[in-house]
């Protein structure tokens, strides 16, 4: 009986084994990875506006009878013009402003190559513009594990508009509405931070996943030095956990084949043993019988 229990609990490790085997290479098999976003359309900055209901009503109703009129590129309302721009897409292909928080107010385009939104964006007097020209440095950190971090620092005129903007736009007391600041690279919206208080210093910063392509395009179109690689954090755990997991996967490997070899030894060893013979133990009831007298 002792036998057979070790036999079926080998032959259920080998089983279970295998199983995990299996699974393991179907979960670290290759997955499609998703097509890269396109590159920047057009090298130009600008920093600018969300439109939305609080501090857009009457532009907000108009863009609102666009959404499913993609014809209308551009809305008109109220003494304020604004047009509809796309949101780009990060380096695995997702959308990277989404929600309409606060108020926004976007619509999804259908394409062929996928479905694109689009946000309806204030366009500022050409006075108030913010772009690339008051752009006076630029730095552009890569980390592996956020992505790219682009610092911009604008001249005294870029500095005043966008401490102006800010200042209009900044959150109301008594009110929990904040604004989304648009920043658009290549007419595409990659970052929509809201705008928490007046920035005074006139320094901006975009964050986000970029295509190799497009860091080159915005070192290119800012003029910057060449990308800081920043060091991700990494805990001082994480080697000997790796050369722990370096030593014991080979061993894991062949698991499956030693549980095997242990099923088919013992299986050999049972079949081909004598079977035991009926003893009597010395101290049983039957070894203390008193032989019998045929005197």
């Amino acid at each position: 009986m002792r036998r057979f229990i070790t036999r079926r609990l080998v032959f259920c490790l080998a089983t279970l084994s295998l199983s995990l085997g299996v699974v393991t290479e179907i979960v670290q098999g290759d997955s499609p990875s998703p097509a890269p976003p396109t590159s920047l359309a057009t090298r130009e900055l600008e920093l600018t506006i969300l439109v939305n209901q609080s501090d857009h009503p009457v532009l907000y109703a108009t863009g609102m009878n666009q959404l499913d009129d993609f014809t209308e590129t551009e809305a008109e309302a109220g003494g304020e013009h604004g047009r509809w721009v796309a949101v780009a897409k990060d380096s695995h292909g997702d959308d990277k402003v989404t929600g309409n928080s606060y108020g926004t107010l976007s619509r999804v385009r259908t394409r062929k190559k996928g479905p694109i939104t689009e946000y309806l964006v204030i366009t500022l007097p050409e006075e108030e513009r913010i772009t690339r020209d008051r752009v006076v440095y630029a730095e552009v950190l890569l980390n592996p594990s956020d992505g790219a971090v682009i610092n911009l620092e604008f001249d005294a005129r870029g500095k005043l508009l966008l401490h102006d903007l800010t200042f209009r736009y900044q959150p109301r007391s008594g009110s929990s509405h904040k604004t989304h600041l648009g920043i658009l690279v290549g007419d595409e919206l990659h970052a929509a931070p809201t705008i928490n208080d007046i920035i005074p210093g006139g320094s901006c910063q975009i964050t986000g996943r970029f295509t190799s392509e497009e860091i080159q395009d915005l070192v290119s179109l800012f003029d910057a030095p060449a990308p800081i690689v920043l060091e991700p954090f990494v805990p001082f755990w994480d080697p000997l956990l790796r050369g722990v997991s370096n030593i014991l996967v080979p061993y894991l490997a062949i698991t499956p084949l030693v549980l095997l070899l242990l099923f088919f030894y013992f299986h050999s060893r049972a079949k081909h043993s004598p079977a035991p013979l009926n003893t009597v133990p010395e101290d049983s009831a039957l070894s203390r019988r008193k032989p019998i007298d045929e005197s």
